[in-house]
C-alpha cells in the first residue's frame, strides 16, 4: 500500500528475522540502506542490521546447543573481534574439548595465542591443524607468523612456499599479516636473512611484509608487485583444466566455487562447501543467501548457522568500514567509535566519541541514552540524569531510557521517584526484563510487597546470582506466606552456590591461561 514506508520495511525485517527467514531479512536491509539518501546513516544502520543478525543467529545457536564445537566457537569469534583474548582462547579451548577435529578451530586458537605472545603454543596449534589437513592455507600462514616471532626467518619463508604449492593466490588477498608485533630493527635482520636463501616463489610475498613492516613503503610495494606476477605464473602453473572436487579439498577457493556452481544440483555436503568458498572469497553476501536458504529447509544445521553468522559479521565490518573511511567525521563514525570503545570497556573515551556525536546530532535520543547509561556505570548520576532526561524528551515512550532513569533513581535511594519511570518503561515494553526487576526492588523499598512480588516473578527467569529471588523471599515474608518465601530464599542460596562455583571456575581457568601466556610468550 505504501512502497516508501520505511517503518513498514524495518517492522518486516524485523519480523524475517525472528520467524528465521534469513535471506528476506538482508535484502530488507539492503533496501532500506539503498534508499536512504544520507550515506552515512545509510551505511551505519545497515552495519548495525548486520551485527542484529549475527547477534540473533548466535542466540539461537546458544539456546539450541549450548555446548556444541560450533557455538562454542562462534562465541569465542565475537570475543576475539572484541580483542578478549583470554576470554576467546578459553572459549575455542572448550569448542575443541567438543570436538577436536573441527576444521579450523586449532587454526583460530593458533592465532590468539600469537596475539597474546605464545609462540609455542600458537605452533603446536598450527601444527595440530595440519595434522588434520595438511592444505590448510590458513593453518600453514599462521605457522610461518610464529616462526618469523621466533626470529626463524628461513622457517617462516618454508611455510610461505607450502602454500605457494597448494593455492598461489591465498596469498595474494588483503591480510593483517603479521599478526605478530615485530620492531623495525627485527624486520630488517629478517629480511637480510630471506635475501640470503635460494629463490622460491613466495620469496617476494614474504620481503613486501618485512619491508612494510620496517617502514620502507617503496620496496614494500614493488615486492608486491614481483609477487603479484609470480602468484599469476604459479597459479597458472597449477590450474590444469577444469575443475573438480579436488580443487576443494586443496582449498583452491576459487576453482572449487566455480567448479560448484556450475553444477546443476547440490546436496547440503556441497553446499556448505561452496559457502565456505565463497567466505574465503570474500563474497559474504553470496555466502550469507546460500546458508540462509540451506538453514530455512534444516534448521538445527548448526554449520550452515555458524557461516550465515561470521558472514553477517563480514558484511557488517565492511559497512562499518566504508562509514569510517568515507565519512570519518560525520556523527555516524564518531558514534560507531563510541560503540567500539564501549565494547572494549574504554568508557571515558565512549563518552568523548558520543558527547562529539551529539554535539552534531543532538536530536538523536538514543546518543543521550548512551550517554546516560555510561553516567550511571561511573556512578555520575547528575550528569545521567540530566542525558537521560534529554533522552526521553526527544523520544517519551522509548522503554529503555525511562528505564535507566528510573535505575539512577533507584540507586540515589530515591524510590519514589524512580516508580513511575520503571511503570512507564514496563507499560511501554513488558518484555524489558530489567525494568521489571528494578520495579519489583523499588517496590519492596516501598513496602509494597504484593505489587514487588508480580514483579519480581515477571524477572525471575534472569536472575543469575540469586539477588531477584532474595527480594521475593523479603516480599512473601512481608505478606506473611512463610512457605514461599522459604522456597525464594532457598532458590535465592541455591542460585549464589552455583554463580560462585562457575566464577571460581572462570577464575582458575583465566589463571590458567595467563600462567600458559607466561609459559609460552616471547623470551
Amino acid at each position: 500500500m505504501e512502497p516508501s514506508s520505511r517503518e513498514a520495511q524495518h517492522a518486516l525485517a524485523v519480523c524475517d528475522v525472528a520467524t528465521e527467514q534469513y535471506a528476506q531479512a538482508a535484502e530488507e536491509y539492503r533496501e532500506l540502506a539503498s534508499g536512504d539518501p544520507d550515506q552515512a546513516d545509510a551505511l551505519y544502520e545497515l552495519g548495525q542490521n548486520y551485527m542484529g543478525l549475527a547477534s540473533q543467529l548466535t542466540d539461537r545457536m546458544s539456546h539450541a546447543e549450548p555446548d556444541s564445537a560450533w557455538a562454542r566457537g562462534l562465541g569465542a569469534d565475537l570475543l576475539a573481534v572484541s580483542a578478549r583474548w583470554i576470554d576467546a582462547a578459553l572459549n575455542y579451548r572448550k569448542a575443541l574439548a567438543a570436538d577436536s577435529r573441527q576444521p579450523g578451530l586449532h587454526t583460530s586458537l593458533g592465532n590468539v595465542c600469537l596475539r597474546q605472545g605464545q609462540l609455542a603454543q600458537a605452533k603446536a596449534e598450527f601444527e595440530a591443524e595440519l595434522a588434520l589437513d595438511a592444505n590448510l592455507p590458513e593453518a600453514w600462514l599462521g605457522l610461518a607468523e610464529a616462526h618469523l616471532a621466533n626470529s626463524e626467518p628461513q622457517k617462516s619463508l618454508e611455510n610461505v612456499f607450502r602454500i605457494v604449492e597448494i593455492y598461489p593466490s591465498f596469498l595474494s588477498k588483503d591480510s593483517d599479516f603479521p599478526l605478530v608485533e615485530l620492531s623495525p630493527a627485527s624486520a630488517a635482520q629478517a629480511i637480510t636473512a630471506v635475501q640470503a636463501a635460494p629463490a622460491t616463489p613466495g620469496q617476494h610475498f614474504l620481503l613486501s611484509k618485512l619491508y612494510q613492516v620496517a617502514g620502507n613503503e617503496f620496496t614494500a610495494q614493488e615486492q608486491w608487485r614481483l609477487w603479484q606476477n609470480d602468484s599469476v605464473r604459479e597459479s597458472a602453473n597449477r590450474g590444469g583444466a577444469g575443475g573438480d572436487m579436488a580443487d576443494c579439498r586443496l582449498h583452491r577457493v576459487e576453482r572449487c566455487a566455480e567448479y560448484l556452481q556450475s553444477r546443476p544440483y547440490l546436496h547440503s555436503g556441497d553446499q556448505m562447501l561452496l559457502g565456505e568458498a565463497l567466505f574465503s572469497l570474500g563474497r559474504y553476501a553470496d555466502c550469507a543467501s546460500r546458508m540462509a536458504r540451506l538453514l530455512s529447509t534444516d534448521k538445527k544445521n548448526l554449520e550452515a548457522g555458524y557461516w550465515l553468522a561470521r558472514a553477517s559479521m563480514k558484511q557488517a565490518d565492511a559497512s562499518f568500514s566504508d562509514l569510517m573511511q568515507h565519512f570519518p567525521n560525520s556523527w555516524r563514525a564518531h558514534e560507531f567509535a563510541g560503540m567500539s570503545d564501549e565494547l572494549r570497556d574504554r568508557d571515558d573515551d565512549a563518552i568523548r566519541e558520543f558527547q562529539t556525536a551529539a554535539k552534531s546530532h543532538p536530536n538523536d535520543p538514543e546518543l543521550h541514552q548512551r550517554l546516560g547509561n555510561l553516567f550511571c556505570t561511573k556512578k555520575a548520576f547528575a550528569q545521567a540524569e540530566a542525558e537521560l532526561c534529554e533522552a526521553i524528551e526527544l523520544d517519551p515512550g522509548h522503554a529503555r531510557s525511562l528505564y535507566l532513569l528510573g535505575r539512577v533513581y533507584l540507586e540515589q535511594r530515591e524510590t519514589a521517584q524512580s516508580i513511575p519511570y520503571l511503570q512507564a518503561a514496563v507499560q511501554h515494553d513488558p518484555d524489558l526484563l530489567e525494568a521489571h526487576a528494578a520495579l519489583g526492588k523499588a517496590y519492596v523499598h516501598s513496602e509494597q510487597p504484593a505489587l514487588a512480588v508480580i514483579e519480581l516473578q515477571k524477572a525471575a527467569s534472569m536472575d543469575k546470582y540469586g539477588d531477584l529471588h532474595y527480594l521475593l523471599y523479603v516480599a512473601y515474608h512481608k505478606l506473611g506466606k512463610e512457605d514461599m518465601a522459604r522456597q525464594a530464599l532457598a532458590r535465592s542460596q541455591d542460585l549464589r552456590k552455583q554463580t560462585t562455583a562457575l566464577r571460581q571456575a572462570r577464575v582458575s581457568e583465566a589463571a590458567e591461561e595467563e600462567k600458559k601466556i607466561a609459559r609460552g610468550g616471547r623470551p
